[in-house]
């Protein structure tokens, strides 16, 4: 069978007998060495690579893939340099490629590349630089912002319900919140107390008896109108049983006395006009319980022989306006401190998984657990290398020996670029086309090639010596020199074949050709066993040597016997 070109189509044509033709046409062979439809006579610049041929789609490998005499036009990628290795390039530092490569990457967007820790959606802290790139240092959003509260009294202490944060103190502003009313600079801690119906001192008690301008009061215990001098108490205003004076200090009972002791015992046992009073003897604090959940303030205190309604004898409340902050609370993600142990949210968070490659995926070995997720965390930990963005379970696995897609194995066989490789059973070199395996690596016993055309004879294999035994060694599709394609070798390798030009006359089962009288020579099953096929009177028996008819020409006979 012959192929030929023409133009751009090939044709292949065949006798009536099954012999091959050759036809008088102005064609040429096509030799296409790596299949892409074009050989060097049609413009193949590489016939040995089968991506590169005219019209090929041009691709950034270096080669000049469509033969145009130019290598990667117009598909190369600007790459910036990253030298603080952090995910983002110096726009100033610009190099052009196919790949990125080592110390550059496909951004521009860092706009400090000597510090790492700056680049776009970094955390912003207050350390004067502009970590997250948006063109703004030290912002009120800052990690480490403080809390600042409003002094709009300019009397130095803040309101505890007007705040802001920012890296360093605002106008306006100031690092306390202990003021009681920021609208008056003459109410505030360290004002002095007077009686004025107002809480000028900030501590949370209105004309305390300590108050300036407070009066002196005696207890009048037998409420004749006369206080005792040895029992008085400072005061605002005047309270039940204590006059404005001081000369009562004649108690009915003898036991009671300015100079005794207050017990818990519901009598003034020391004249101050008071019965039971907080500092008496026996008197026990309490704490007061605002949201009733069973836990009194700490700051919110007073001193009484029997339990004032609205306190408790315990003081572990971190929230006494929340029913449902306590000690021992169930925590919960809330933003508080719900159990009241200094600590907010603990335990109850969603487990973050740290993503320093910034590929979606994070590392188990480096985990964060809180309520809300934190910058550079993910809620995965499927990445086996967090330090590689190239590697993650959705990279595609190269021959390589790294896992590129984190499934446990290296450079398997569905590698983007495996090779696939041929059985080469006979260790010839040559494998055989039907059976393969794809492989990064060449398995045992298997070669790139399969070209082999019997893989179980080492002596057969292309350009394998020909030899005269009847065996197609080099692969060509003929036997020895069987010219006739029959299946015989011709006696020119000592073969059996006797007219080895024509492939209706070969030998049979006992490896003989049969001669006619009338000179033809045929196979055994198509010889004529008599007549005269020439007309020169001589019979045409087929024998196993030429007998009475050897030339077939009416003129020239043999008798036979």
């Amino acid at each position: 069978m012959k192929i030929l070109q023409l133009g751009m189509v090939a044709w292949t044509w065949m006798a009536c007998d099954g012999g091959d033709k050759t036809a008088e046409i102005d064609a040429k062979f096509l030799e296409d060495n790596d299949g892409d439809g074009f050989d060097e006579n049609a413009g193949d610049c590489n016939d040995a690579d089968p991506t590169i041929y005219p019209s090929a789609e041009e691709i950034c490998d270096g080669k000049d893939n469509d033969c145009d005499g130019i290598s990667d036009e117009d598909v190369t990628t600007d790459f910036y340099g990253d030298a603080d290795e952090d995910g983002f390039g110096n726009p100033d530092l610009t190099i052009t490629g196919c790949e990125a490569p080592s110390g550059f990457v496909d951004n521009a967007d860092d706009c400090d590349d000597t510090n790492r820790g700056v680049y776009p959606d970094a955390v912003e802290l207050c350390d004067e630089r502009d970590n997250d790139c948006d063109g703004n240092i030290d912002e009120d959003d800052a990690q480490d912002a403080e809390t600042w509260y409003a002094d709009s009294d300019e009397d130095g202490f803040g309101d505890l319900d007007n705040t802001t944060l920012a890296c360093n103190e605002p106008a306006g502003f100031v690092a306390n919140f202990d003021d009681c009313n920021d609208a008056d600079a003459n109410i505030s801690p360290i004002s002095t107390e007077y009686c004025n119906g107002i809480d000028d001192n900030c501590d949370g008690v209105t004309d305390e008896n300590d108050s300036v301008d407070a009066v002196i009061w005696y207890a009048d215990s037998d409420e004749d109108g006369f206080g005792d001098f040895n029992n008085i108490i400072y005061a605002c205003s005047m309270l039940e049983g204590y006059v404005d004076n001081f000369d009562d200090c004649d108690d009915i009972d003898t036991n009671v006395s300015p100079n005794a002791s207050e017990y818990c015992n519901d009598i003034d046992d020391d004249c101050d006009g008071v019965i039971d009073e907080g500092d008496a003897i026996g008197a026990t604090i309490w704490y007061a319980d605002s949201d009733g959940d069973g836990f009194g303030d700490l700051n919110n205190t007073t001193y009484a022989c029997i339990q004032p309604t609205g306190y408790v004898v315990d003081m572990a409340d971190c929230d006494d306006a929340d029913d449902d902050t306590f000690p021992q609370a169930p925590e919960v993600c809330d933003g508080e401190d719900n159990n009241c142990d200094g600590n907010v949210d603990e335990g109850v968070g969603l487990i973050w998984y740290a993503d320093s490659d910034l590929d979606g995926f994070g590392d188990a070995g480096n985990t964060l657990q809180q309520c809300t997720q934190p910058a550079g965390y993910v809620g995965n930990e499927f990445d086996c290398n967090d330090s590689d963005g190239n590697i993650s379970p959705l990279a595609n696995e190269f021959c390589n020996e790294v896992d590129d897609n984190c499934n446990g194995t290296v450079d398997e066989n569905t590698a983007v670029d495996v090779q696939i490789w041929y059985l080469d059973h006979d260790s010839d070199g040559h494998g055989d086309a039907t059976y393969s395996q794809d492989s990064c690596d060449a398995p045992f016993g298997y070669v790139a090639t399969d070209d082999d055309c019997n893989d179980l004879d080492a002596s057969v294999f292309p350009s394998a010596p020909e030899t005269c035994d009847d065996i197609d060694h080099n692969c060509d599709g003929a036997i020895d020199f069987d010219v006739d394609g029959d299946g015989f070798s011709s006696d020119t390798c000592g073969g059996s074949d006797c007219v080895d030009t024509d492939a209706s006359i070969f030998p049979d089962s006992l490896g003989a050709c049969f001669y006619c009288g009338d000179g033809l020579i045929m196979g055994a099953e198509a010889c004529d066993d008599g007549g005269d096929v020439d007309s020169d009177g001589c019979s045409a028996t087929c024998q196993v040597e030429p007998n009475s008819d050897c030339v077939g020409e009416p003129s020239i006979c043999t008798v036979d016997g």
